[in-house]
């Protein structure tokens, strides 16, 4: 993620958040995670989304 572009970042909570709630349905998912950590934008695009960013 510490690569993507602020469209790439944006697009990937909602599609993780899609498979999450495919596999656990109306699971509450209020966090993101980045892989590794490398958060690159996603601490900014988070913000933006509403979505509160661990550390």
């Amino acid at each position: 993620m510490s690569t993507w572009t602020v469209a790439q970042v944006k697009a990937d909570p909602h599609t993780a958040n899609a498979a999450i709630r495919a596999a656990a349905p109306g699971a509450n998912i209020p966090y993101p995670r980045a892989p590794y950590d490398a958060s690159g934008q996603s601490a900014q695009v988070a913000a933006g989304l509403s979505i509160a960013r661990l550390g």
